[in-house]
């Protein structure tokens, strides 16, 4: 980064993006070693959730050409780029920007083998031609889904419909195949039962999406901060700010679930990365007559992979790797899993098959 400095003057809500200095564009960054970037396409949100803080910033966004030169910029100044980040809160929202911004996105993203992740709402997945448009290899779009439990999403002010979430999920799979779909949920919302926290989970396990659970950070200032102490709610005092303890759950049941949920995500990050798991995990899933299938064989297979003495040092690599992060959230893109310790997976799952399809 160069020593170069621009202050904007003033501190008020600025309705035209365009009018701040690109950092990009203005030659601050270095980006001749930087492997991953941020693109920002906007700032605030439309939306209201309870437990966020963005939509206190009404929704603005740069103009198409302030983004094109900055992605433009960017391709020309950054040999080794990996990865882009774009900063939206819903990139399918502004349909007419997002028509023109993802086919750059793609031609770099397709060009250089560049992963590109943005994220969109669950609501916005029926705007066709923009979604389609998402059909790259090397997209990652995440879903905010974070339950299907209608009064959870109703006090979050998410879309309360169950059925909708999951006919538009299925529809962005059918028009964007090619793309890295990740559904991204929240463990611990107010009102979210144990029984409907695992139903969420196996349903989103069972679309073949990849899977995310952030643990709930409820931070000062907002409105599900506000109405923590009427609710029964509990929140450590340091940030993040994670929930210790819910008006469903108790503390213990929180450690319990998180534990769990760990345990699940070890089997599932397996899965992800064998084809071999992947085939036998979801054939099996699709037998069972369990209530919640997929969190019921994760679980397990992973209990399974515990007790062997070869495969827990897998396992206990796996979680020190989640505990180096310092957060309590479960991600697919994170903790990789070697070859040989897939292998060493595998083989064990050969010996447990058996006692599986009893």
């Amino acid at each position: 980064m160069s020593d170069r400095q621009q202050k904007n003057s003033s501190t008020r809500t600025v309705n035209n993006l365009d009018d701040l200095p690109s950092p990009y564009l203005s030659g601050v960054f270095d980006l001749s070693e930087v492997k991953s970037v941020e693109i920002i396409m906007a700032r605030g949100c439309s939306q209201n959730c309870s437990y966020c803080a963005i939509h206190e910033s009404p929704l603005r966004y740069f103009s198409f050409e302030r983004i094109r030169d900055e992605i433009n910029y960017i391709a020309d100044h950054a040999p080794h780029l990996k990865e882009i980040l774009v900063t939206v809160a819903d990139m399918y929202e502004n349909v007419p920007l997002g028509e023109k911004v993802l086919p750059l996105l793609k031609k770099l993203a397709e060009e250089r083998k560049i992963r590109v992740l943005f994220y969109v709402n669950v609501s916005t997945l029926s705007h066709d031609s923009v979604v389609r448009l998402s059909d790259c290899e090397y997209f990652d779009v995440e879903v905010g889904i974070q339950s299907l439990n209608p009064s959870v999403l109703t006090t979050c002010h998410r879309l309360p419909d169950p059925e909708k979430i999951k006919y538009n999920v299925a529809h962005l799979q059918q028009l964007a195949p090619r793309a890295s779909i990740y559904l991204g949920l929240i463990a611990f919302l107010p009102g979210d039962t144990q029984e409907s926290y695992w139903a969420t989970l196996d349903w989103a396990i069972s679309t073949r999406a990849n899977v995310s659970v952030n643990h709930l950070r409820i931070i000062p200032g907002t409105e599900l901060y506000d109405r923590c102490t009427a609710r029964g709610i509990k929140v450590s005092p340091d940030y993040p700010y994670f929930v210790t303890a819910t008006d469903k759950m108790n503390e213990e049941e929180v450690f319990s679930v998180s534990r769990l949920t760990t345990q699940i995500f070890f089997t599932l990050k397996a899965v992800s990365q064998s084809p071999f798991l992947n085939e036998e995990f979801f054939k099996l899933a699709a037998a069972s007559k369990k209530k919640n299938p997929h969190t019921a064989l994760a679980a397990m297979l992973a209990r399974l992979w515990i007790k062997n003495t070869e495969t827990v040092k897998i396992f206990e690599a796996f979680v020190r790797g989640f505990e180096q992060t310092k957060s309590l959230d479960h991600d697919l893109r994170t903790n990789y899993i070697s070859p040989e310790d897939i292998a060493c997976l595998e083989e064990k799952y050969r010996l447990f098959k058996p006692y599986l399809s009893k």
